[in-house]
This record gives C-alpha cells, sequence and structure tokens, in this order.
C-alpha cells in the first residue's frame, strides 16, 4: 500500500475500482507511447520518472471528459488519450503509469491516488516508490516531487496492484475532560 501520510484501508472501491481495473488491464503499448518511453530507456530509475513526467506533460494537452467521452469521469486508457493527444488529471497519470510499466517497473510500486488539492480540488496523480520513498508524477510540470514534501493535497483513495486503499487521517480524541463538539465524530488511536 502507498504510504502518504495517511491511514490506508483496503476497500473494495466500487465504480472507481472497475474503471481502474479496465485501464490497468490495458497492456498494449501504441507507438505513441513507445515514443515517449524511447527517451527513457537505460537511464537510471529516477531519471526515467522525470523523462516520463516531463515528456508525457509536454506531449498532452488538458481537455475535461465532459468534452472528450460525454462523460463527467471517463479514465481512459493510454491509448484512448494519446490517439486525442489531451486528456484530464488522471488520463495523464494513467498514460505515466503505462509508460512506467512499459519500461519494466513493477506494478506494486505504482498507484494512481484520488485526493483533496488545496487549489485544483478533486486531483489524481500517479506516485510512485522508489528505494522505499514515495514520488508524485503530478498532472503539469516537469518536476517530480517526494511524496514527504508535497503540502496541499490529501490522499483520499489509490489504486494499484490490483487493489484499492481509502486514506484517512486519524483524528486524537481530545483529553477527557474536553468532549468533541456537538456533531463531530472522533477516532481514537490504537498504540
Amino acid at each position: 500500500m502507498p504510504d502518504l501520510g495517511t491511514v490506508a484501508l483496503p476497500t473494495r472501491g466500487g465504480l472507481w475500482a472497475e474503471k481502474w481495473a479496465k485501464v490497468a488491464s490495458d497492456s498494449s503499448v501504441p507507438p505513441e507511447l513507445r515514443d515517449i518511453i524511447r527517451h527513457a530507456e537505460g537511464l537510471t530509475r529516477i531519471q526515467q520518472l522525470s523523462v516520463i513526467q516531463t515528456e508525457v506533460d509536454r506531449r498532452l494537452g488538458w481537455r475535461s471528459d465532459g468534452t472528450s467521452y460525454g462523460e463527467r469521469d471517463y479514465w481512459a486508457t493510454a491509448s484512448e488519450t494519446l490517439a486525442q493527444g489531451k486528456g484530464d488529471d488522471e488520463d495523464r497519470a494513467i498514460v505515466k503509469f503505462q509508460a512506467l510499466r512499459a519500461l519494466g517497473w513493477k506494478p506494486q510500486d505504482l498507484y494512481l491516488v484520488v485526493g483533496q488539492d488545496t487549489v485544483r480540488g478533486q486531483y489524481t496523480l500517479l506516485a510512485v516508490r522508489l528505494a522505499g520513498r514515495f514520488w508524485l508524477l503530478e498532472e503539469r510540470g516537469e518536476d517530480i516531487i517526494s511524496a514527504d514534501r508535497r503540502t496541499g493535497f490529501a490522499p483520499m483513495m489509490s489504486f494499484g496492484d490490483g487493489r484499492v486503499w481509502l486514506h484517512g487521517k486519524l483524528r486524537h480524541p481530545r483529553q477527557a475532560s474536553s468532549p468533541p463538539p456537538a456533531g463531530k465524530a472522533t477516532v481514537a488511536a490504537r498504540r
């Protein structure tokens, strides 16, 4: 499971898990994807992350799922996104996922993460485990960032290696003499 500074609990994931299963099972490597990954072949793993981040973001414009597919939240395969040359945040993350997988990255090191960003609202990115550390490949930008340095993003759900997790943070109870405000539930941390 991805360690993103949250508590992650396994779940079935419902409709989102079905969307993930569709894109995760696509192992095709269309010519557009081959062209992207050729820039990263033979490089170190960290260099591959940077190249894939840059190449995907350079090549793909932004377009909403509503405009592209007539649906509010459609998860396109890498082939579908590359054929259009445009996609939204999860479409780009899926292309990065498939590019890294085609480069030989293990599926248990690649996670699609849906969360809440303080600026963007609901937002999807790719989290990649490398040498015991998670790196984030965001929607736009040439830089990859260490997950422990990313602020303003709260993971809600992650998908990877055939599994789905819900994310949250434990809230420590107030002192026994101070009950929580009415209407606010508190989850006690077990030690």
